[in-house]
């Protein structure tokens, strides 16, 4: 997942990029980024910097 989220927002590739690279579905990259930004999120309310 970090691979994903850093390929996304780092390199500024396309989810289809990623996708292809990984050999992965365009999906599953979507679900990774989807669930890789809740955790941020989490991370950052436990610190009190996102409410």
């Amino acid at each position: 997942m970090r691979r994903i989220y850093s390929m996304k927002n780092e390199e500024q590739l396309s989810v289809k990029e990623i996708a292809s690279e990984l050999q992965l579905s365009e999906q599953t990259v979507k679900n990774q980024l989807h669930t890789a930004g809740q955790r941020i999120v989490k991370m950052l309310r436990q610190v009190q910097i996102f409410f």
